[in-house]
């Protein structure tokens, strides 16, 4: 009789406990107004086409900002900037002399993100991105040949800006209130991005204010 009603009591606990957690969970979001975001990562599988194989490339290295600007529907609009930056080379070699091409890349982007609260829970969220980026090329081509300069040494440099356009989804984990990992995927200049994320929400900033 005592077991039953021991029972009867932990599966009552249990179950107004997992309510309770279901609740909280319910009325949390990830990204609100004000909320600020920062994410580091790297890119790979890279959108940039050099003409030939056997190119040694890095790996894209990312950075972006975000700003919870206002609230819409199931969601909040958000804003900020993006920053992308790859470099390459390819050289080749034929007895003394060598021929070696090298690139490097820098994407510069104002972006717009919707957060909608689908998940309902503040250690998740998916998300996603308009991105209007300022891509800059830089190419250089040096070479000891004396056959293919007037010198010894020769070197030639090119630049190249171009703009564009790009759709992305992004999703985020948290594993304290501020600190998590991040992923998106979409065509700027890498596929795919993963990295560190710091999120400062309304309730960290209020308590800065409140400080100073």
């Amino acid at each position: 009789m005592k077991s039953s009603k021991f029972k009867q009591y932990v599966f009552t606990s249990l179950f107004i406990s997992l309510f309770t957690l279901q609740n909280t969970q319910l009325g949390a979001q990830t990204f609100d107004k004000g909320t600020i975001t920062v994410n580091a990562g790297i890119g790979f599988i890279s959108t940039l086409n050099y003409g030939f194989g056997g190119v040694s490339r890095s790996p894209a290295f990312c950075l972006a900002g975000e700003y919870g600007i206002m609230k819409l529907g199931p969601g909040v609009i958000g804003g900020g900037i993006a920053f992308g930056y790859q470099s390459a080379s390819y050289t080749e070699n034929y007895g003394a002399f060598y021929y070696k091409d090298k690139w490097s890349t820098t994407l510069i982007g104002a972006r717009a993100t919707y957060h909608p609260d689908f998940l309902k829970t503040d250690k998740a969220e998916l998300y996603g991105i308009v991105q209007l980026s300022i891509t800059h090329f830089g190419y250089s081509y040096t070479t000891n040949d004396p056959l293919v300069g007037n010198s010894y040494y020769y070197s030639d440099h090119s630049l190249n800006t171009s703009f564009h356009p790009y759709l992305m989804v992004g999703a985020k984990y948290y594993f304290t209130k501020n600190f998590g990992v991040y992923s998106e995927f979409g065509y700027d200049i890498s596929l795919i991005k993963i990295g560190l994320t710091l999120k400062f929400d309304k309730a960290v900033q209020s308590v800065t204010k409140n400080k100073k």
